[in-house]
């Protein structure tokens, strides 16, 4: 019986979770951590690193951007399982390479977006 177990809830969940065709809704994802330089050349990219929370039925898909002058606003944008779905309570921390230009000013000012608390901001000053 025991070797029934230990085969069946891998199949169950893996199933559960990772069924292509099942519905899913956009959501924007948290952000557990955000690693960006200090200090940055006129005219060089951003190479930042963001970290996004996932697991369960909750899969990363994209940055999103927005741009003002002396701001750059972004978040992590995925998709979550519909309700009445089932799946795992694993969380997950997933390292994204985020690559960016600057909008002028100086300093300018990083935030990335947590749905539910504030935004992780980083200030960057063009030298």
């Amino acid at each position: 019986m025991r070797r029934l177990a230990t085969f069946v809830w891998p199949v169950v969940l893996a199933v559960a979770c990772n069924d292509a065709e099942a519905p899913r809704v956009n959501v924007v994802l948290g952000v557990e951590e955000v690693v960006a330089p200090t200090e940055l050349a006129p005219n060089a990219e951003l190479v930042a690193t963001i970290t996004v929370i996932t697991g369960g039925c909750k899969r990363f898909e994209q940055f999103a951007s927005t741009r003002s002058d002396g701001r750059l606003t972004v978040e992590a944008r995925g998709s979550d399982a519909t309700p009445g779905q089932t799946c795992t309570r694993d969380l997950r921390l997933e390292p994204h390479e985020y690559r960016a230009s600057l909008p002028a000013g100086n300093p300018v000012v990083l935030a990335v977006r947590r749905p539910n608390g504030p935004d992780l901001v980083r200030q960057i000053q063009i030298r």
